[in-house]
């Protein structure tokens, strides 16, 4: 799956957040800046599909035309 700059920069941002403020917690920063990563990575999954999946290639034509 490819991801769109639209939903990766959130998510990826988002999960670091929640990784850098276990690892604040935790006194563990090092193990959970890489967990809050994987947990972007996968929020930004579950935007891309919440929009609608991929974006159409611009060489395309939609379909029914």
């Amino acid at each position: 799956m490819e991801f769109d700059e639209e939903a990766l920069a959130p998510g990826i941002g988002v999960g670091i957040a929640i990784g850098a403020g276990v690892g604040v917690a935790t006194d563990n920063i090092g193990l959970w800046i890489p967990v809050g990563f994987a947990i972007g990575l996968a929020l930004a999954a579950a935007f891309q599909q919440r929009r609608g999946g991929e974006k159409e290639s611009e060489d395309e034509e939609p379909e029914g035309n």
